[in-house]
Order: structure tokens, then C-alpha cells, then sequence
């Protein structure tokens, strides 16, 4: 994969995109916009707000028995299963994950920097999907070892099953 002259991978990069996924325009005429909802500072919470994303579309997905495609379809307005931030934010906000005036676009380039790492300022609900499905394997994983740990603690040590009653003769042979 290489990137030459603004081109990556055969799309042009969002030339918006640049000082750590940051929308800055050099006018200031975005600059001049009063933004409703914070700037996320650090790491912690964008990684938090991703990962709370990923989760109620996990959820999503669950409760309308659906795919990507058809959650996101009233409001992708171009190529489909390709969101631009707006139309990603409009769609979080009718799937009600996140509250009016809680995330701005700048917000949600900055949380699909981290959920998708080839991100070029277009949501891909391919990857969406992806990461969703990954998150998924990852809680299952969790839950198997969880329920693993509680059931050995549940259950004697099996390291020592053998120094138990040996083979039915009523003896046991384990030292107190």
C-alpha cells in the first residue's frame, strides 16, 4: 500500500485529515463554528467512545436482526455502505447511541481514526462491520475464560484428581 501524490490505494485522501485525524482548515472558517459538544482530550475517552459505538451497534444489529447496510441506508446519501462523518453521526443519532450535541464531526473522525486504521475520512461499514465482529469474538473469548476460571474454582485442583480415592478402593492416598 502506498501512498504518492495525495492518491492511497486509489482514492483521493480527504485533505481535511491531517495533525492526528483532525479536521483544520488553515481560512479558520471552521474554526469560526461554535461546536456544542466537547473536544475529546484524551486517548482514554476516545477509546472509550469507540468502543461504546461498536457495542450499541453490536447491540443494534442484535435487536432489529439486521445488517450495517440496512441501519445506516435512510441516511447514506452516496455510494452505498460509504458514510461520510455527517451522515454517520445522523445515523448514530436515529439509532439514538448517541445524544444531540454530544459528538461533533471532528469528534467522530477522531473515534474512526482508532476503529479503523486505514481510515481516509469515509466511514466504511465493511470495516464498521469488522470491528464490530472482532469485538464481538473478543467478549466471547472473555466470557469462555471467565466461565472457565469460575469453574475450576468451583472443582478441585485437577492437577490433583489422581491423589483422590484410588481407582475404587476407598483409600485415599492424598497427605494432609
Amino acid at each position: 500500500v502506498r501512498y504518492e501524490t495525495g492518491v492511497w490505494e486509489g482514492r483521493w485522501r480527504d485533505p481535511m485529515l491531517d495533525k492526528n485525524g483532525l479536521a483544520l482548515l488553515e481560512d479558520g472558517s471552521a474554526g469560526n463554528q461554535k461546536s456544542t459538544a466537547h473536544s475529546l482530550e484524551n486517548v482514554e475517552e476516545v477509546e472509550g467512545i469507540a468502543t461504546r459505538i461498536v457495542l450499541a451497534l453490536d447491540q443494534a444489529l442484535y435487536e432489529h436482526r439486521s445488517k450495517l447496510g440496512h441501519l445506516f441506508k435512510a441516511v447514506n446519501r452516496g455510494v452505498p455502505g460509504v458514510l461520510e462523518p455527517p451522515e454517520f453521526l445522523e445515523g448514530l443519532l436515529r439509532l439514538r447511541i448517541v445524544d444531540q450535541g454530544e459528538l461533533t464531526e471532528e469528534n467522530i473522525i477522531e473515534v474512526m481514526s482508532l476503529i479503523d486504521p486505514d481510515f481516509d475520512g469515509r466511514v466504511i461499514l465493511d470495516t464498521l462491520n469488522r470491528a464490530i465482529a472482532n469485538s464481538r469474538s473478543a467478549r466471547k473469548l472473555i466470557t469462555q475464560a471467565s466461565g472457565l476460571l469460575s469453574s475450576e474454582e468451583a472443582r478441585p485442583d485437577s492437577r490433583h484428581a489422581t491423589y483422590g480415592k484410588a481407582a475404587g478402593q476407598g483409600q485415599d492416598l492424598r497427605r494432609d
